[in-house]
């Protein structure tokens, strides 16, 4: 036999045992990659409010040996409705495994009152009742801010519309420390909708105008205390600008508050054009904001002032929901287009916030 070939036979019996040992070999090198193994499903469903419970994994290096241990979980923010992935992984001999595991993150269902007929006892279909009374009666607060101003340089004409940063910033960071859950607008049109039932301490965060105070001094402290919050802007003053800065936000979400019906030309409320136009001018001007923000989720009345047609003009443009200016908590079958807000004026300091938002 020669060399060569007695070389050919040794190279295969060694690959046979080496297969047979669980060793895989590419291109003549030994496969270092660890095995990271998930326990039970690789989905999840969870319910907000729930805690996670962690069905477990394995991991073991090339050679077999056990490094569980060693395995590494990056958790997401499992109080945020949608779909979440829990990341694992492990690193052995210079090579790293990684898998992930699906946690289906839901709202809880709103609460049903049955028949009473469907009642074992009166007991029963009381309890249900208060309930379902509850959670009718539970409401969302929208918070309404405008303009922010710095306190150690305020502007000749403060008014009530500003609030200063101090002040600001004591609320982004309560609501931030007290674990408040900020819904997004879709949520917000499931819960009028009464389609889902949010946390407890839920809370929406407006912007009207885009002032010039606002993307000075707010938007750096709503980035700084990661509290999402909508901005609604004016297209033809600041819809361009707002929309270059789009990309650097994250967690202020630019919305419409119309391209150009933010002036009077109306006869009702404050004076509004939105009520003197017609649908098609109405139409015309709502698509114009959205196409400039690139986003169409929500909608605030100019001046807060609106008409049974302005209302249709807004439903008709897709929009999910629309705030107005009247005070107020948001509640379940409430019309979401008509939404109320609580106006955060100049002076709320953290004391009169917190009756703000009780």
């Amino acid at each position: 036999m020669t060399r060569r070939k007695r070389n050919i036979i040794i190279a295969i019996v060694v690959l046979a045992v080496l297969t047979a040992a669980g060793i895989a070999v590419y291109q003549g090198t030994i496969d270092k990659t660890p095995v990271l193994t998930l326990k039970g499903s690789k989905e999840a469903e969870l319910t907000m409010g729930q805690t996670y419970q962690e069905e477990g994994y394995t991991a073991t290096d090339y050679q077999g040996n056990v490094i569980t241990a060693l395995v590494k979980k990056e958790m997401p923010d499992l109080t945020i409705a949608g779909d979440q992935f829990i990341k694992y992984s492990v690193t052995s001999h210079g090579k790293t495994a990684i898998a992930y595991r699906l946690v289906k993150v839901r709202h809880k269902q709103p609460p049903v009152v049955k028949g009473y007929e469907e009642y074992d006892s009166y007991e029963a279909y009381l309890a249900d009742y208060e309930t379902y009374y509850a959670y009718l009666n539970k409401g969302l607060t929208v918070l309404m801010y405008h303009n922010v101003y710095d306190p150690e340089d305020p502007p000749v004409n403060l008014h009530n519309n500003y609030i200063s940063t101090t002040d600001l910033e004591s609320h982004l960071q309560y609501l931030k420390e007290q674990d408040y859950y900020f819904p997004t607008w879709k949520e917000v049109r499931d819960f009028v909708d009464m389609k889902i039932d949010l946390p407890e301490k839920s809370i929406v965060l407006c912007f009207d105008d885009a002032s010039d105070g606002f993307i000075e001094h707010g938007i750096p402290l709503i980035e700084k205390y990661q509290v999402p919050a909508t901005s609604f802007v004016i297209g033809i003053t600041k819809g361009e600008q707002m929309a270059s800065m789009k990309p650097e936000l994250q967690y202020v979400q630019l919305e419409s508050h119309s391209y150009d019906m933010h002036r009077g030309g109306g006869h009702i409320g404050h004076g509004g054009v939105f009520t003197a136009l017609s649908y098609e001018d109405g139409m015309a001007d709502l698509k114009q904001s959205v196409e400039i923000l690139g986003s169409g989720q929500a909608f605030a009345y100019p001046f807060g002032d609106y008409t049974d047609l302005c209302r249709q003009v807004v439903a008709d443009a897709g929009f999910y929901a629309a705030v107005t200016t009247v005070p107020g908590k948001v509640y379940p079958g409430d019309d979401p287009y008509l939404l109320s807000r609580q106006r955060v004026s100049l002076g709320t300091d953290l004391e009169s916030f917190l009756d703000v938002i009780k």
